[in-house]
Formats: C-alpha cells, structure tokens, sequence
C-alpha cells in the first residue's frame, strides 16, 4: 500500500467538486442540445402555453378588427348625413339662383318694352 500512495499525485487523489460539477453541466448541456430518440421537440406544457398566447393574440386582433370596423361604420354614417346636408343646401341655392335669374329676366323685358325695343335677340350686326 506504501507504493500506492507514493506514486499517486497527492491533487488527483482527492475528488473535486469543481470536476463533477463541470462534468454534469457538459452532460446536461449535451442532453439539451441533442433530442434523444423519441423525445418530444417540445414539451406539452409549452405546446399549451404557444396555443394560450396564440389564441389570446387571435382574440386582440379580431377585437381591433371589430373595433375598427364599428369605427370606419359611425364615420360612414356621419358622411351620409353630410352628404344628405349638402344636396339640401345645394338644392336650395340652385332654386334661389333660378329664382333670380327669372326675376333679372322679368326686370330685363320691362326695361326694353319702357325702352320700345322689341323683345329678341340682341343686333348680330352691330
């Protein structure tokens, strides 16, 4: 036993903790990188997990959607109820104007009969 111990490096006979503890962090890192045969890629819990967030991405996005849309709804109602103003307006303005331009019509045939011109077209050649 004497010869055993004298050849033996008095560092290597002692276990280190620092050795083991590297050892089992390059296995665990192989066993992560590397899929064993018949493992799942990924685990059930976080399939579920990618499906909640998913669905509750899914459920903001047509909620926006819904919101959008009942927005771009009101403003298209707003527009048709300004449109519906400016044909009334319109119409209005278009009755005024004709009902000028008879009343400028009538003024103009009681200046030419007070004038004795007869009601015509105007002289081509003068």
């Amino acid at each position: 036993m004497d010869t055993t111990l004298n050849t033996m490096n008095p560092e290597t006979n002692i276990p280190d903790d620092k050795g083991k503890q590297a050892s089992a962090a390059v296995t665990l890192a192989k066993e992560m990188v590397r899929p064993r045969p018949g493992d799942d890629m990924v685990r059930w819990g976080e399939f579920r997990l990618a499906l909640w967030i998913g669905g509750i991405a899914l459920v903001a996005i047509l909620g926006s959607q819904a919101f959008l849309y009942s927005a771009i709804i009101g403003l298209q109602g707003e527009i048709h109820t300004q449109v519906g103003g400016l044909r009334a307006d319109m119409h209005t303005q278009f009755t005024e104007v004709r009902e000028s331009i008879h009343e400028l019509s009538e003024r103009v045939a009681r200046i030419e009969t007070r004038l004795d011109m007869a009601a015509g077209p105007a002289d081509k050649g003068t």
